[in-house]
Formats: structure tokens, sequence, C-alpha cells
């Protein structure tokens, strides 16, 4: 069975900058907003998905179809790998003083192999597709 844990939005306002040459630029402070839901196995606590969105954009972005998700399985060694994601983001189009939406960028990635440091295959245990338990 699976259950999810509900995030607060979360804000982050540390970005650490630095230059070409390794020095670092000092914090800036840049606010941004993220909602999500971390997906556990109930029976082992694997982290299985991360979904997440944004908060507190301008008027224009339609939140509701932004963001990603992040799928998660277990190796032999019981750390999590990443073994597929995408993000969804909009593309704003200037009309006068105004911004409205455009379309939208959209990237995804799976994991096909997953080898050791030394280049030997890596074999997940085999398992379902999973995805989350409807809401």
């Amino acid at each position: 069975m699976v259950g999810a844990i509900t995030a607060q939005p979360v804000t982050y306002a540390l970005v650490l900058l630095v230059d070409s040459a390794g020095h670092e630029r000092g914090p800036q402070t840049q606010a941004a907003d993220i909602n999500g839901v971390l997906w556990l196995d109930r029976a082992s606590s694997e982290l299985r998905r991360l979904e997440y969105g944004y908060t507190g954009l301008e008027g224009w972005v339609p939140v509701q179809l932004i963001g990603g998700w992040i799928d998660f399985r277990r190796l032999p060694n019981g750390a999590p790998l990443i073994v597929a994601w995408q993000i969804r983001a909009p593309i704003p189009l200037q009309a006068g003083q105004r911004r409205k939406l455009y379309g939208f960028k959209e990237r995804e990635g799976r994991v096909i192999n997953v080898f050791t440091a030394n280049g030997h295959p890596v074999t997940l245990p085999s398992e379902k597709p999973w995805s989350p338990a409807p809401r």
C-alpha cells in the first residue's frame, strides 16, 4: 500500500552564486514557492515519487499545469535512484506591457541502464510499474 506525505509550501530564499573564477559572489535573495507530495511505500518506507508544483507566480501562469515529478527506485545497496523525471514550465509571450501564455516547455528523462563506478551493470529488483494511489 502506498501513502502520501503532503508538504507545506516551502520558500527558499538563499541562492549562492559562484563566478567563472570560482569566487563566491555572495548570497542573494530570490523567493520561490514550491509545494508538493512525497510518496513513500507504506510497507517499506521506500521513496517512490516526488510531485511538485509552483505557487506565488504571476497571474498569466496556469499553476495547475506546471511543475513536475521525479520517480525513484531502490538500488540493491538501499540507496535511492532517480529512474524517471518530468518538468513543465510556461513560455511567456510579451504583449505590450503584459505577458500571456504562449506555450509550455516540457522535458523528461528515463534511466535505461545503471552501472557501478567500475562499469559493471546493476540489476534493479524487478517490480511492476508504480503509480500513486488515487487521492
